[in-house]
């Protein structure tokens, strides 16, 4: 091994320097010092496990918005207001479109340490954010009735991977990894490109499908095929990835440094807030068991038996292998059942299919740990995703007189899909923390040896050090639907959310199309319904 502590010491203190040379700072550093409660916070205090000569402090964590996940915060604010047209123009301006303050909750859990990075709107023109754009504007697009222009961002994502994937080449390389390497030495992940997680990924793809369907478009089909395709590859990507990690996990594990119980005391406070979601990370076996994309491809091809009948059998296939991901979704197990008892479509009435964005994924924010050492305490910051609270508790599907027909069930448990992803990405994370507090040490040794002006040096390095919290935050977090038989006189029906005490939050009603081929898509956020459906289909008589 290295000896990291050394080289890491001489270049933080080189970008120390260079921070103290703006105008000013050394006053700001003086304040910043004054204000200095280390130690003193009493959010989930946890004593270290050596206590020996630091028995008289104690280390604690908080978790709060940072980086990326707070700049969108203002975004988000925008949609919870109602307002996801001015949302959409935010994007549409490339920034230029006023933001409002965040507000509640919101403004609560910003870490104030870094309360001037985040009053700063995200930065549309970064290279190294463009991927993870086209994915928020593209929902943001598909949730406001503009499918055409959202399908045209899905594919600008799906081509800057694409792009990344055939290039690698010796530039792009030497580009994303010396942009690596130097967001992990001074603590900011976030100064590299941001490529996605496997599970993303998929769901790309399946709001490309659901762009197509909104269009009309057949296409839809030939995109969810790709989206199963696509989890197949991500999950062996994410396996290789896994094992590689836990060699150099193990590795670290046998440096010296890393034994100390500083770095102990951070796995198990990750560890210890990994716990706080094991039941909706263990709702699924894996972040790759999504069936969405075998879902729409069951529909389309339910539909399209109702001319070729000879499809519904692979409509039940589709069905089986949606089944097989998710065995607990009622509509799901509903439309297996059919299938296999009948021999052919019920043609004497129309089928209904509805699906609904329902709430926002959890948000990737940090976990903040402060631990004592015998060289002042090191501040080390963790990514963890928490679950956004959603008030709807169930949404059903009414006729025009409030004939209760149908209650929503999950396809796709987003939320449940990023927290697992999260729990198997444990020893990643593990990695970070020691190596994150090796980097804290070799800083903390070499801020000790200046003084007062040293420890304020070290807060204001430790201001500037963040993991990435970069994800796709304008994702729901469950994607739900129905399936129906209709009858030919039903021209209007109505869905309405409920919270989990029974009382009516939202309530939307449209119209059909009498066809004989009725699909439908809707968004909820907070009880707020949004409801589309396309003007025509590709089907006989669509």
């Amino acid at each position: 091994m290295i000896k990291r502590d050394k080289l890491l010491g001489c270049f933080l203190l080189c970008v120390g320097l260079s921070l103290t040379a703006e105008a000013g700072i050394f006053d700001k550093l003086q304040n910043d010092l004054k204000n200095l409660n280390i130690g003193q916070s009493q959010e989930r205090q946890q004593q270290p496990k050596n206590k020996s000569d630091k028995s008289d402090r104690k280390a604690f964590s908080k978790v709060v918005y940072s980086g990326y996940s707070a700049k969108f915060l203002p975004v988000k604010q925008l949609i919870y207001d109602g307002k996801l047209q001015k949302a959409v123009e935010f994007y549409a301006t490339g920034g230029k479109s006023d933001l409002p303050t965040v507000r509640g909750s919101f403004k609560d859990q910003i870490d104030q340490a870094e309360a001037k990075a985040n009053t700063e709107a995200i930065d549309l023109t970064d290279e190294g954010l463009g991927f993870l754009i086209s994915l928020e504007h593209g929902t943001l697009l598909l949730d406001s009735g503009k499918s055409q222009d959202a399908i045209v961002k899905f594919e600008e994502a799906q081509r800057i991977l694409d792009v990344r994937e055939e290039e690698g080449t010796v530039t792009e390389q030497a580009k994303a990894g010396f942009m690596g390497v130097f967001g992990t030495i001074v603590g900011n992940e976030e100064l590299g490109r941001y490529d996605g997680e496997g599970f993303e990924k998929v769901l790309m793809l399946n709001f490309h499908s659901l762009g197509y369907l909104l269009n009309g478009d057949r296409r839809a089909f030939n995109v969810a095929k790709k989206a199963i395709d696509w989890q197949q590859i991500e999950e062996r990507k994410f396996q290789e990835q896994l094992v590689e990690i836990e060699k150099k996990l193990s590795q670290e594990k046998k440096d010296e440094n890393a034994s100390e119980d500083g770095a102990d005391s951070a796995t198990e406070m990750l560890g210890n807030e990994l716990k706080r979601f094991e039941d909706r990370a263990n709702a699924v076996a894996s972040a790759y068991v999504n069936p969405f994309g075998w879902y729409v491809n069951a529909m389309i091809l339910e539909f399209e038996s109702y001319q070729y009948s000879g499809l519904w059998s692979n409509a039940r296939i589709a069905y089986q292998k949606a089944h097989d991901l998710n065995p607990d979704s009622a509509v799901i197990k509903s439309a297996l059942t059919e299938t296999k008892k009948r021999s052919s479509p019920n043609k004497n009435k129309r089928i209904f299919h509805m699906l609904i964005a329902d709430g926002f994924a959890p948000e990737k924010k940090i976990l903040y740990n402060e631990i004592p050492t015998n060289f002042g305490p090191v501040a080390l910051k963790l990514p963890l995703y928490e679950p956004v609270h959603n008030p709807v508790d169930r949404i059903e599907v009414r006729d025009r007189k409030g004939k209760k027909l149908a209650v929503f069930s999950t396809i796709a448990d987003v939320e449940a899909i990023a927290l697992r992803h999260q729990k198997d990405s444990e020893p990643f994370n593990n990695f970070r923390a020691i190596v994150g507090f090796i980097r804290g040490i070799a800083q903390a040794k070499l801020m000790s040896q200046a003084g007062v002006f040293g420890m304020m040096l070290n807060k204001k390095l430790e201001e500037q050090q963040t993991p990435d919290t970069r994800s796709w935050m304008s994702l729901p977090s469950r994607i739900q639907g129905v399936r129906l038989h209709l009858s030919k006189k039903i021209k209007t029906l109505q869905i309405v959310s409920f919270d989990k005490d029974g009382k009516v939050l939202g309530k939307k009603t449209f119209k059909l199309n009498g066809r004989k081929q009725e699909f439908v898509y809707a968004r909820s956020i907070n009880g707020e319904l949004l409801v589309q459906r396309p003007e025509k289909l590709w089907l006989q008589g669509g």
